[in-house]
């Protein structure tokens, strides 16, 4: 392993930022979700579908975009590479939590939000399928 790649107590320095940061995240998509079931709106009500939608694809995509970056910091790559796609992971997803709850349809968080995240899931997963082959 690269010197400085965990911290003192063995735990994954740059994979537990973004870790943290993307909690924070679901919880910020988790509270407006709730804030409008209390309001007594369902799914569909008033728009609300994409409010429910912004964070179940949260959902759906932080899992595996945190664990690219778990492998690549095991395998020893760069901090640079690290903090690259963990940056990407985490904007394009708030990107694309904006975009959706912003108003329905095709916004620029969405798209961009969207396009962000499936470069890093490219680059994350050749990446990874690089340092675990050589």
């Amino acid at each position: 392993m690269p010197e400085g790649t965990f911290t003192m107590d063995g735990f994954m320095a740059v994979s537990s930022i973004y870790i943290g940061l993307n909690g924070l995240l679901m919880l910020v998509l988790a509270y407006m979700v709730t804030s409008q079931r209390r309001q007594g709106k369902n799914i569909g009500d008033d728009g609300f579908d994409h409010v429910q939608r912004a964070h179940g694809n949260n959902t759906e995509y932080v899992p595996m975009g945190l664990l690219l970056i778990i492998a690549l910091e095991f395998l020893g790559a760069s901090f640079l590479l690290l903090h690259g796609l963990g940056i990407a992971l985490t904007v394009g997803r708030a990107l694309h939590g904006y975009g959706m709850n912003k108003a329905p349809g095709r916004t620029f968080g969405r798209f961009y939000g969207t396009l962000i995240t499936w470069l890093m899931f490219l680059v994350g997963s050749l990446s990874v399928l690089f340092y675990a082959l050589t």
